[in-house]
């Protein structure tokens, strides 16, 4: 499976592609589709097949929508207006 296939937000699948990876390990591509729809999951494999680069992935995908904490005190100074 192709990196490009998963539902991977535009910045996160650019710095993919710029680390040199367009192909999932086998491990990445049994446990992304579930984390990118929210899911948990624990898996197992040997060291170097892509375990953590999974979980960042999944992790900076999530993050990337969310509001920044220079977002958060400009929506809460807004309110005091």
């Amino acid at each position: 499976m192709e990196f490009s296939e998963l539902p991977i937000p535009e910045p996160v699948q650019a710095g993919i592609r710029d680390c040199g990876f367009s192909t999932c390990t086998s491990i990445q591509e049994l446990t992304l589709p579930l984390t990118l729809s929210g899911q948990d999951v624990a898996g197992q494999a040997q060291t170097g097949t892509g375990k953590t680069a999974a979980f960042m992935v999944a992790t900076l995908s999530r993050l990337n929508g969310k509001a920044t904490l220079e977002d958060l005190i400009k929506q809460n100074a807004a309110k005091k207006e």
